[in-house]
Formats: C-alpha cells, sequence, structure tokens
C-alpha cells in the first residue's frame, strides 16, 4: 500500500506539473518560438507568382583552355543545377580552343522576386563548366569528368519582358549572345571564355496564392507571341525531362 501510495502521489505530481498554468512571460517565448518554427518551415515561394520557362543556350566555342595534356582527351559543355544537369557533346580542343554551335535545353520555375526593385523574377543561378573528358582505368570503357572551368549564370536576368525586347531589337531573334569568363579550377586568376546565345521561351505561367488569375495573364502578356509556344506541347516537354 506505502509503495502504491508512492506511486499515485508521483503521477498526480507530474499531472500537475504538466498541467499547471504558464508565467505570461513563458506564453510569450513559446508563442515566439512558434512562430518561428512555423516561418522555418513554411513553403519557400508560397504565395508568390511563377511562372515556367524554358532556356535555350546554343554554346558556340570555349577559347583559353587550360592544357590538357593528353592527345585523346576531349571535352564538353555542362549546364547544371542540383543533380539535373544539360551537357553538350564531346569536342576536341585545337589550340586551346573547342567549338560546337550545339543547343542544350533546360525548363525551370521562376519566381516573382521578393524584394520588388527592378528585379521581374527572383535570382535561380546555373553552373556552366567545362567538363574534361578523359579515358578511365586501363582494360574498362569507363570515362572520367573533371571540371577545367567554370561560372554561375542566373538565368532569371533574361527572362523579364525588358530583357527579351533588347534581345529581339539587337538580333531580330529574341536571343541574347554572351561571352562569359570562367574561372580555371584551381587557378581564380585564369579564366576561359565560352561564347553562347540564350533564349527563353513562356511555357507556364501561374499565380500565387495571394494573387488573382489576372496576374498569370500578364505575365504570358510580357513576352510576345513569337517567345510563346503552343502551352500543352511546352507543358508536356516540361514535365518530362525539364531542370526544375
Amino acid at each position: 500500500l506505502a509503495c502504491g501510495g508512492r506511486s499515485a502521489r508521483r503521477a498526480g505530481g507530474m499531472r500537475a506539473a504538466v498541467h499547471a498554468p504558464l508565467d505570461p512571460m513563458e506564453r510569450l517565448k513559446l508563442g515566439a518560438s512558434m512562430l518561428r518554427h512555423r516561418a522555418a518551415h513554411a513553403p519557400k515561394h508560397y504565395g508568390r507568382e511563377r511562372a515556367k520557362f524554358q532556356f535555350d543556350l546554343v554554346v558556340q566555342a570555349v577559347e583559353n583552355l587550360p592544357d590538357t595534356r593528353s592527345g585523346s582527351a576531349s571535352v564538353l559543355v555542362s549546364c547544371a543545377r542540383g543533380p539535373k544537369i544539360a551537357v553538350t557533346t564531346e569536342a576536341e580542343p585545337v589550340q586551346s580552343k573547342a567549338s560546337w554551335n550545339e543547343k542544350i535545353s533546360f525548363v525551370c520555375t521562376l519566381y516573382d522576386a521578393a524584394d520588388k526593385g527592378e528585379r521581374r523574377w527572383a535570382e535561380k543561378e546555373y553552373r556552366l563548366s567545362v567538363q574534361l573528358v578523359s579515358p578511365g582505368e586501363f582494360g574498362t570503357h569507363k570515362r572520367k569528368l573533371s571540371e577545367l572551368a567554370f561560372t554561375q549564370l542566373d538565368v532569371s536576368q533574361y527572362a523579364s519582358a525588358a530583357a527579351v525586347a533588347a534581345a529581339a531589337a539587337r538580333t531580330g531573334s529574341g536571343s541574347t549572345e554572351l561571352t562569359l569568363r570562367l574561372g580555371w579550377t584551381g587557378k581564380p586568376l585564369c579564366y576561359a571564355l565560352l561564347r553562347l546565345a540564350l533564349s527563353c521561351t513562356l511555357v507556364r505561367a501561374t499565380a500565387g496564392g495571394g494573387h488573382s488569375t489576372s496576374d498569370a495573364r500578364s505575365i504570358s502578356s510580357d513576352l510576345s507571341e513569337e517567345q510563346q509556344q503552343p502551352h500543352a506541347a511546352r507543358a508536356a516537354a516540361a514535365d518530362a525531362d525539364g531542370m526544375r
């Protein structure tokens, strides 16, 4: 009985401790902690306009490549964000230069810029790299990839109506000619030059949780009909093999 009494008193004490009223300051601290937790775990882009674009990069050439020191080595250009990557075919460098004139494409979702300044879309960077492709271990058919040079490309700045209009005025095709400096891996003062043409096409626009459906239509009107592809075909391509 004594043991049972002690157990009952201990359980009662525990229940009293759990249900005891909180001090007002403790309540404020608990409430603030819950708000911080909810903010940290809320969807990053909740309530913001978003649009899906296809970006086409016509890779023309890369110059001033590091010495590969291997006559059987070749190079390719890759564009990556996270685990998703688009690459060119391989090309053999001649006198530190390789040429392609080859198109690689990817699809990504851009979100309305939160600061509402000069930017139409929030920043979204892709890693552009020149990769050395060399033979693997003796007796195998595997190839080794090693990064020779790289840079970060923010594609959001090329998706606004102003950027598309300026590119169309310069080239007549809506594409932007770029010459990018790619830093040599491990040698920060040395650069390769990558020449390419970039263009974008609106695939689908969606209003955010805090916007009306007319906001999504206004995104579509940012680009001319020449820059917009049939909705169904573009959406299917984006969902099938896009880089989001």
